[in-house]
Order: C-alpha cells, then structure tokens, then sequence
C-alpha cells in the first residue's frame, strides 16, 4: 500500500516508518559507503537527476537520505542473468 507524505509530497509506504516514529535518516557519507560511490557522485545524481535516489533536503544544504529509500533504489537496479 503506497499513500502520499504530505510534508514532502511524494509517495511513501508503511515501511518508511517505524513503530519508534519517522523513518532512520542516512548522510551522504553513509550511502556513498553502502552504494560504493563517491559523494561527489551522490551531489551528481541530485543535480542532474541521472538516478531516481529520493533524497531529503533540511535547509538550504542539509542532505539526508531514507534508508528505505536506498534499499529501494538497490532493489530497483538488481541485474539477474546479465552481462555486466
């Protein structure tokens, strides 16, 4: 079941949430680390939206990310049976 976040206007799920309150945020240093990827990369994706990574923006340079928004990307770009 999918429902709209109304402070940020984009859909989320049940399981952006937890049963202690709003949903775990991550800086960008930490995805970089998970994805392997630069920060300046992360920076990147943002700017010019090459890659559909939800990001949460606090303030004019304030950048957090929802882990349940990264595990979704990850799941989103699984290759099964590809050539590389």
């Amino acid at each position: 079941m999918r429902f709209m976040d109304e402070a940020h206007a984009h859909p989320t799920t049940p399981a952006d949430q937890s049963r202690d309150g709003p949903a775990r945020l991550l800086t960008p240093a930490e995805v970089a680390n998970h994805l392997r990827v630069d920060e300046e990369t992360l920076a990147a994706w943002r700017c010019t939206g090459r890659q559909s990574l939800p990001f949460v923006r606090l303030g004019s340079r304030l950048v957090r990310y929802r882990a349940s928004d990264v595990a979704r990307f990850v799941a989103d770009h699984l290759c099964i049976g590809e050539a590389a």
